[in-house]
């Protein structure tokens, strides 16, 4: 036997192994193959364990809180539309936060007939006291021209009130004027007119020449000289109201006893304007009447009370509150802040148009009160505005319109 070259026998074992190895190349591959199948299932079953139930208890939880927030947000909308805007409600809120606010400020207008007109601005505090401007107008049909009176007034805590009219003489000098022609027109003479103006002149002239354009002082230490027991209740009701501005909660009985009352009554809804919701309103005559009843068991009007010797009973109060004689005949118009339910505007007529009202009110203002350092005691002219007051009585003037 021939030897065959070492090549041959290599190719031969080569040859001879071949179909071993292909073997083992594929169930390598296929072990491979499994195993990758192995993690990658199991790597999809970790990840759709662990972050997708995460993910689906976070979306529902957010589904439920958001139902939830709809819910809420969708109930204080049915409060706030059904409740609190209630044209009552909203009514009754602003009457008894007028009552109970601790600075007011009013400015307005108010005119009768067309002859008379007066424009103010006042304000008021507990705490601080009053003040207020302002000037009245009167149209004269001899003085062919309005007359107008500038008004002043401060009041401290104390009951102390200073006030000071200017322009009287002007004003006094066409009631006189209008005065002779209703005279002429009596038939009188003109020494008999010339008699009864010079009369009339005696009244008023003292005390215009008194008080026209001067500080006046008027209090319980005026009060004091010519009557002591009106000075002790006029200081008594001083120092009650003094309380409240120590201690704001002592009229907040009177605001709840209104409040349970709701003596002003919605008749009708006028709209929004400027953010004030309009209302027409009615003074509710048993309303009235249990408002009354009601205040006269907070301590504030036992105080008040105890000032006049416990003269003042509740059936006064009630005849006064229930009298609608006047009131029926009247329109009035609220208009009231629709968030925070404060009186904002109000306007009064009567049914003939003749007296016409118009007042605007702002809260928690700084109330200024300046006590004049040169002023005169009304103790001083005090029979001079008697006289005045009996001029203005008696006067005869004519009180149509000036043409």
């Amino acid at each position: 036997m021939k030897d065959e070259p070492e090549g041959n026998i290599s190719d031969k074992k080569s040859s001879g192994t071949k179909p071993n190895h292909e073997g083992d190349v594929l169930s390598v591959t296929m072990r491979k193959r499994v195993e990758q199948a192995k993690q990658k299932s199991v790597s999809q079953m970790l990840h759709s364990m662990k972050p997708q139930q995460k993910k689906s208890h976070k979306k529902l939880i957010a589904i439920i809180a958001g139902s939830l927030t709809a819910v809420l947000l969708l109930s204080s909308v049915a409060v706030y539309a059904f409740w609190y805007q209630n044209p009552d409600n909203a009514v009754t809120d602003a009457m008894s936060k007028l009552i109970t606010s601790e600075s007011v400020t009013a400015e307005g207008t108010v005119s009768y007939g067309g002859q008379i007109n007066v424009d103010f601005t006042s304000s008021f505090s507990y705490d601080k006291g009053f003040s207020g401007t302002g000037g009245a107008s009167v149209g004269l049909a001899a003085a062919n021209q309005d007359n107008t009176i500038e008004f002043e007034y401060n009041g401290d805590t104390d009951g102390d009130v200073y006030f000071k009219l200017t322009g009287l003489e002007e004003l006094v000098s066409a009631l006189s004027a209008q005065s002779s022609i209703a005279l002429r027109f009596a038939g009188l003479s003109e020494s008999q007119i010339r008699q009864q103006l010079e009369k009339l002149a005696s009244l008023y002239q003292p005390a215009v020449d008194s008080i026209d354009d001067t500080w006046v002082l008027y209090g319980e230490s005026e009060i004091r000289k010519y009557n002591e027991i009106e000075a002790r209740e006029y200081e008594c009701v001083f120092e009650t109201l003094q309380k409240i501005g120590d201690d704001p909660a002592s009229i907040t009985d009177v605001g709840l006893a209104y409040y349970d009352s709701r003596v002003v009554k919605v008749t009708d809804s006028l709209g929004v304007q400027n953010g004030n919701s309009g209302y027409a309103v009615e003074i509710d005559g048993d309303a009235a009447k249990k408002f009354s009843s009601s205040v006269q068991n907070t301590q504030l009007f036992k105080d008040l009370k105890s000032c006049s010797g416990n003269t003042i009973s509740g059936g006064e109060i009630n005849l006064q509150l229930n009298d609608k004689t006047d009131t029926e005949k009247l329109k009035i118009e609220l208009w009231i802040d629709q968030w925070f339910h404060q009186l904002k505007h109000m306007n009064i007529s009567d049914e003939s148009g003749q007296l016409n009202i118009k007042i605007d009110f702002s809260y928690d203002q700084p109330v200024n009160v300046n006590v004049p350092s040169d002023f005169t005691p009304f103790s001083d002219i005090k029979r001079e505005l008697e006289g005045l007051l009996s001029f203005l009585t008696l006067n005869p003037f004519s009180t149509q319109q000036k043409q």
